[in-house]
């Protein structure tokens, strides 16, 4: 089955921005960037948490190094669903992915943590497996977005932008479609990002504006977690 281990690190820079902002942004990137064939599109994610919350207070207390571990799938579509290893070490992060099967995919939302028709000799998978199993991970939350995306081929830069950001706890439904979720952001903001693996060129900087955008340290994961406690707190007022 095939895996995707992308080794090096990229610088990772974040913005909120608003709808207008977007769409400008998006015309001066369609004169110079590639952008994805399917996009926009649909992007779920299921994220997993330890029993001591650690990948949330990791995000809270700003710590250089964390990580997370997700299921993901694009446009709802379950033949093709990634296992994924997100980490960041300050500005630089990376992803490791490899596909796994609906079925065990589905045992793994059960907190049933054992390879059935997964291939067992996906040495990353096998380390996924183990890593869920010892940490004692369980499902905890879905984000879903939807997703613009360009490539710079040359500088190997990356830029998204995202827009209705949403989140639930009800992570038996990661393969239902209609369902209501609750927004992270308000419907007018939305989060470009910008990957690169040495620098950006100027003339980049100049198209898009960057200076003139507001950089944040935004992570849906825990943006999505925060807006689920709250959400309990005052429903219990």
């Amino acid at each position: 089955m095939d895996s995707e281990n992308k080794n090096n690190f990229r610088n990772e820079e974040k913005y909120l921005i608003n709808k207008e902002q977007a769409f400008q942004i998006q015309s001066r990137l369609q004169c110079i960037c590639k952008q994805d064939q399917n996009s926009p599109y649909n992007v779920r994610s299921l994220y997993f948490e330890d029993i001591n919350n650690s990948c949330f207070y990791s995000n809270r207390e700003g710590l250089p190094k964390r990580e997370k571990i997700r299921l993901r799938t694009y446009n709802f579509d379950d033949s093709k669903i990634f296992l994924e290893l997100k980490e960041k070490e300050y500005s630089l992060s990376r992803k490791r992915r490899c596909l796994i099967t609906k079925e065990d995919t589905n045992n793994l939302i059960r907190g049933n943590i054992h390879l059935k028709n997964t291939n067992n000799e996906n040495h990353f998978l096998m380390y996924m497996y183990s890593k869920i199993k010892t940490g004692m991970y369980f499902p905890k939350i879905i984000v879903d977005y939807k997703r613009i995306a360009y490539t710079l081929p040359f500088f190997k830069i990356r830029i998204t932008i995202d827009s209705q950001i949403k989140t639930s706890s009800k992570t038996n439904l990661f393969f239902e479609r209609n369902y209501q979720m609750i927004p992270i952001l308000t419907q007018d903001k939305c989060i470009l990002e910008v990957k690169y693996s040495q620098i950006l060129p100027k003339y980049f900087n100049k198209i898009i504006n960057l200076e003139d955008l507001k950089k944040v340290n935004f992570s849906k994961y825990y943006n999505a977690r925060k807006q689920s406690i709250w959400r309990i707190k005052n429903e219990y007022r």
